[in-house]
């Protein structure tokens, strides 16, 4: 476009030109001209896109026209479209401004470098009309553009404010991509005089004058905002929301930081939610990661190895740091803090820091380790938390960058990646535009990958999908909005994402339409009298939600009289106490019918963004809920955040007062979340197969008759199913074999039938307090599956000699008979009697409850008096081999971790735990009269490196892995492919052999033998990270050569996967009459139900869906425990066994050293928590340490972060290693 024809084009909303400032870009540009001032505001040249719209400060703004550089570069390096100033120079002489010629081109200073652009004087001219060349170069005194017929000219404008009080700048900044509020904070002239908007001129005839350097004078107020206030002054009273029922409010109003005041701008303050809650949680859930991996074999992994790790040389894009934040083209080149913080170098030429899960694409080997080294020496390497934050603060003053001659070959490979991608967009325009309408269904959720979606829009086969050509199609799938479903966490590694239905996008767009007819219907009331008002029709939108709010106000005032609304993110409980008996439930719900089904809609919309985040990362719908919230008039002294919005949906009866928000997670998409239809299909055809399945044993020619052999079934009395038992065979010189007995539901179905879609879908059962999410039918698991009398088993057999070392190993199928069910506590009994002595001392256990009475626990048979001499000579002798196991595993390098968490149950009605499916209710008011009984029963630990649990949770655990490691090994000696669990390296460059030997060692000697808390989490992070593989992997956090999940294949499909191809192995030897086992590594196994690419693909999958629902398993415990001790500390239901606490610190590393709060263990209740800072409330307390043992008391319980806050006494103990 020429310019004059931008111009043209551009009427009353103020000149738009194309200003091409070099030929590496040229972009629209708004000229703005800052006319709000008494002080001269030069234009800014700011860019439209919304790429280039960030928060970084553009390099020229400093480098170039700052005071802090002392050399510039020549014109010819210019590669971005950069803005005009006026400014003194450094020496403090005044500079006359420049002189046009007769052309209109600029005269240069005289004290100018004929061949560079110095920084202290005038560079280029605003408000112009034209462009210059990189090539531009000086001429005389003349700056010269060449290659073009335009030269830089002044142009007649009504816009530019010109001063005619003599006074002179000391210094305007100009900043080409950044908000206008950072051009507001330069140095304006001391005057409090008005502007006045006359004809533009040229800078020759403009009068200037000098301010003091840095200085402090607030602008003036602009014109409009002073007719605005005074609007306010004279008609805003009427407007009182306590007149709300006689007439329309406005929206409240926000006061700037400047102390400017703004209508319908606040968009609540939550970013992305999920991304941002904060730090400490964060450093939870890795603890928490690391202390499941010794539970059982319960090893979570996100995917397969090359999908976990950046790669120096990756070519990444970044996402921005808030809800309207921008998403940066970048190179990985290290990890600094000990590898918690990745450094990128972006396409801008400048580095960033931040962690790995601002990652949302990669493409591999983009540029090689030597060409990174070229820019490494002038890469910041901060040491700890503290460097970072001063580098941070230097960045945002000034400009810090790679100088452009050493950088300059990788800008042109990511220039030349984003030029490659545009071009690619602008040949597909039309099918990335309107994607969503092309995959989308009218009423169902939909699935898909980056490349089937790229594939399809492209019309391009998955194998000729580019890395440019996959990056173009998310940009666009991002850009469409709500229309796609991208969960951050784990996209980077599945390519999954969501295609949301045309019905419910269609949803948001009525309710967005809504609330802008709304807004636009304030504006044209907010003139009106008030009987202009009463004969007012507002648009329909726009009484939809005028409607909508006078309802929910009216709801939430009448539940403000029975709960309290508070700032612990839930209202409060009950004020009308129901008590739990046998033939009365603790809460009784009451429904009426208020709303319509359009202000259903609008609750449908509050829920999308307040329970399931949705609108994360979509500023122009995360600023629409909380101009509702704010309406209402009812949140005044809360912020306008999704817990705001959380805590409004329990006051209006929308979900219940107690509601667990991890099960609107969309990406968890429970089968009774009615997200999705043909989901909702399965499930009803699993629940009508009872009794009708006709499932066949495909293994029952093999099994082997275990007849009287005694199979110990180890586990609670409220286990839900029974998937694994063990037994042992003594030998007669000194061996014997241990059997481990594993249901065996895989050799019934194959794996497409619908039990085992259903299983792939879930990934695993989910079991949380009030409520247990199956991966199998219950009616499957009860009838035929679960470990019992005469029931089918798959058996994994290790011979032990007399030293305890596996000298042998068998797989085969098998039906047990004779099985004893015994609890850890019963078996711990076991050990305890007649021995004298207990493997190790329990933690002092703490039982806490709220809400009333406990019902009793349903009567069952014990088998501990019928056990027999023999089978308590079993049992010990099984206990025996597991401590040998156990040292053994440990001498390999394995690490022991007690993951004793604490235990939650609740109670709605007496003869079942749990409570009682609720959905969503929107058609009106819901009133919940009572609260749930809770229960937690906690062991005091003080250290998660040492063992307080009993023998017996030790003896599973043991007999479990030796299972896992049977299963990797018999595979790997036949060569058959399975999901493989291990470790390797993490992105710390520390050598973890070096770290044991040499400080984790010595420090445990100090210390009792037992590693130190924070010693011992640092250790394991050095050790590396969890990865699924389908080859052999050592894992070193366990000290086991081969690994495979195999013993839960009644809630982990994981396990199900394993059993089929060891079946499939099973009968192929049946068939052959001789083993498989073979060193060829490129033997055919065309038998296999599953190849080596089908698991790379399932990996992809399961990897991430196993640590989700880790997460969720874990929230959602570390929930019901906040609402125990809310109800507990905030409103006295009980009172607490403490007052006093001890915590120990294990998040405190320098990458936190700005944050509030640190991560630390509760010793009394064994529970994870979060300590103020020392420093941030008394600096003669000092600074925390990893390793402190803190004296503390409880200042605060956050229900909706599920956190409890520890307010420090003093110190008690810090360790010295």
């Amino acid at each position: 476009m020429r310019p004059h024809l931008a111009a043209s084009n551009a009427g009353a909303r103020g000149a738009q030109y194309v200003c091409i400032l070099c030929q590496l870009c040229a972009r629209v540009h708004s000229h703005r001209i800052i006319a709000e001032r008494n002080n001269y505001h030069p234009t800014s040249i700011r860019d439209t896109r919304k790429e280039q719209v960030s928060k970084e400060r553009h390099r020229f703004s400093s480098l170039w026209l700052g005071r802090r550089k002392t050399q510039t570069p020549t014109i010819s390096e210019l590669h971005e479209p950069i803005a005009c100033t006026v400014s003194r120079t450094g020496d403090g002489k005044d500079l006359q401004p420049p002189l046009l010629d007769s052309t209109g081109a600029i005269n240069a200073y005289s004290d100018w470098d004929t061949n560079q652009v110095r920084r202290k004087g005038f560079c280029f001219t605003t408000g112009a009309e034209g462009w210059l060349s990189p090539t531009s170069s000086f001429k005389g005194n003349v700056l010269q553009p060449q290659g073009y017929t335009h030269s830089l000219r002044w142009r007649n404008s009504t816009a530019l404010t010109s001063l005619g009080n003599g006074k002179r700048f000391d210094r305007v900044d100009c900043f080409h991509t950044s908000a206008i509020q950072r051009q507001e904070s330069s140095a304006h002239a001391n005057t409090a005089d008005d502007v006045d908007y006359l004809p533009q001129r040229s800078p020759s005839a403009l009068k200037l004058d000098t301010a003091p350097q840095n200085s402090s004078v607030k602008p003036a107020e602009s014109q409009i905002r002073k007719q605005l206030r005074s609007w306010q002054e004279r008609h805003g009273a009427q407007w009182d929301v306590e007149h709300s029922h006689e007439l329309r409010p406005p929206m409240p109003v926000d006061i700037a930081p400047d102390g400017q005041f703004n209508f319908l701008s606040r968009t609540g303050e939550e970013g992305s939610e999920r991304e941002l809650e904060y730090d400490a949680e964060k450093e939870a859930a890795e603890v928490r990661d690391m202390l499941s991996q010794s539970s059982h074999g319960d090893i979570n992994v996100a995917g397969p190895i090359s999908d976990r790790m950046l790669k120096p040389g990756m070519l990444v894009e970044l996402r921005g740091f808030n809800a309207d934040g921008n998403n940066t083209i970048a190179i990985y080149v290290r990890h600094i803090l000990n590898g918690a913080i990745g450094q990128f170098f972006t396409i801008h030429g400048r580095w960033r820091h931040c962690r790995d899960t601002r990652v949302l694409f990669a493409h591999a080997s983009f540029v090689s380790t030597d060409e990174l080294e070229k820019i490494t020496p002038y890469l910041p390497n901060p040491k700890d938390g503290q460097e970072l934050e001063e580098l941070a603060e230097r960045m945002s003053v000034d400009e810090l960058h790679i100088p452009r001659h050493i950088s300059r070959s990788l800008i042109n490979r990511m220039t030349h990646f984003h030029g490659q991608s545009l071009e690619l967009y602008r040949k597909n325009a039309s099918a990335l535009d309107n994607a969503h309408f092309i995959l989308a269904h009218d009423t169902d959720l939909r699935y898909g990958t980056l490349h089937g979606v790229a594939s399809t829009l492209l019309k391009m086969p998955t194998d000729e999908l580019s890395p440019v050509a996959l990056y173009t199609v998310q940009r666009s799938l991002l850009n469409a909005g709500f229309a796609f479903g991208f969960d951050v966490r784990f996209f980077r590694a599945t390519g999954h994402l969501q295609i949301r239905s045309q019905s419910q996008v269609q949803m948001v767009h009525h309710v967005r339409d809504w609330v802008r007819h709304w807004q636009d219907d304030l504006a044209v009331t907010a003139a009106m009298t008030s009987a202009q008002i009463r004969k007012h029709q507002p648009a329909t939108g726009a009484e939809t939600l005028y409607n909508f709010i006078d309802k929910a106000r009216n709801i939430v005032m009448q539940s403000r009289q029975t709960r309290d609304v508070t700032h612990c993110g839930t209202i409060g409980p009950s004020k009308i106490k129901r008590e739990l008996l046998p033939h009365s439930e603790s809460v009784k719900l009451t429904t009426t019918l208020v709303f319509t089904r359009k202000e259903q809609e609008v609750l449908r919309f509050l829920e999308a963004w307040a329970c399931a985040d949705s609108f994360g990362g979509h500023a122009s719908l995360s600023a629409l809920p909380p101009l509702i919230l704010q309406a209402t008039g009812l949140y005044k002294d809360h912020d306008f955040s999704i817990r705001t919005g959380y805590l409004f949906l329990q006051e209006v009866g929308t979900i219940l007062p107690y509601e667990n928000r991890i099960k609107f997670d969309p990406y968890l998409l429970l089968p009774s979340s009615q997200q999705s239809k043909p989901l909702q299909t399965l499930m009803g055809s699993l629940v009508s197969m009872r009794g009708n399945h006709d499932l066949q044993d495909s293994m029952a020619d093999l099994r082997h008759d275990w007849a009287d052999l005694p199979v110990f079934c180890i586990d609670s009395a409220s286990a839900h199913e029974i998937d694994d038992g063990i037994s042992v065979e003594p030998g007669t010189n000194g061996d014997c074999w241990v059997h481990i007995h594993i249901a065996n539901p895989t050799a019934f179905f194959h794996s497409d039938h619908p039990l085992a879609r259903m299983a792939r879908h879930m990934g695993e059962s989910i079991y949380m307090p009030e409520r247990t999410y199956m991966m199998m039918p219950r009616w499957s698991t009860d009838e035929l599956f679960s470990l019992e009398r005469d029931r089918p088993c798959l058996t994994f057999s290790a011979k032990f000699d007399p030293a305890g070392v596996v000298s042998e190993r068998r797989i085969r199928n098998g039906i047990v008979r004779n099985v004893i069910r015994l609890t850890p506590s019963e078996l711990d009994r076991v050990f305890v009697e007649g021995s004298g002595d207990i493997v190790v001392k329990l933690g002092h256990e703490n039982i806490l409850s709220v809400g009333g009475q406990i019902p009793p626990e349903k009567p069952r048979e014990s088998a501990l008096p019928s056990l027999s001499i023999d089978q308590v000579t079993q049992l010990r002798l099984l206990r025996d081999l597991s401590i040998k196991r156990f040292n053994s595993r440990k001498a390999a390098g394995g690490v022991f971790l007690d993951s004793q968490k604490p235990e939650v149950n609740v109670w709605q009605r007496w003869g079942q735990d749990g409570l009682k499916w609720e959905p969503p209710y929107r058609a009106g008011s819901r009133t919940v009269e009572g609260d749930p009984v809770i229960r937690m029963h906690t062991h005091a630990q003080d250290n998660w490196f040492k063992p307080s649990v009993g023998p017996a949770n030790m003896l599973v655990r043991e007999m479990m892995l030796l299972a896992c490691e049977v299963a990797g090994s018999w595979c790997s000696e036949r060569q058959i492919p399975m999901l493989y669990r291990g470790t390797i390296p993490s992105n710390t460059q520390d050598d973890p052999d070096v770290f044991l030997h040499e400080t984790l060692m010595p420090a445990a000697e100090k210390n009792d033998g037992i590693y130190p808390l924070n010693l011992g989490l640092e250790y394991m992070r050095k050790i590396g990270v969890n990865v699924l593989s389908s080859a052999p992997l050592k894992h070193k956090v366990l000290g086991m050569d081969f690994y495979g999940k195999v013993t839960s294949p009644l809630r982990r499909y994981g396990d199900m996967i394993v059993h089929w191809q060891i079946e499939a192995a099973l009968r192929e030897e049946a068939r052959i009459g001789k083993s498989l086992t073979t060193v060829d590594n490129g033997v055919e196994r065309a038998f296999l139900p599953f190849n080596i690419a089908n698991l790379k693909n399932i990996m992809t999958a399961l990897g991430t869906r196993e640590r989700l629902i880790m997460l969720t398993k874990a929230r959602s415990e570390e929930f019901w425990a906040s609402m125990l001790l809310f109800r507990a500390f905030h409103y006295r239901e009980t009172s607490l066994p403490f007052t006093i606490f001890h915590a120990t610190v294990f998040s405190a590393p320098a990458h936190t050293v700005t944050h509030r709060t640190l991560g630390v263990l509760c010793q009394e209740l064994g529970m994870n928590m979060a300590m103020q800072r020392p420093d941030s409330l008394d600096a003669s307390l000092g600074l925390a340490k990893p390793g402190d043992v803190w004296e503390c008391c409880i200042e605060n319980v956050d229900v909706f972060a599920r956190t409890t806050t520890l307010k420090p006494i003093r110190l008690v103990k810090r360790l010295e290693f």
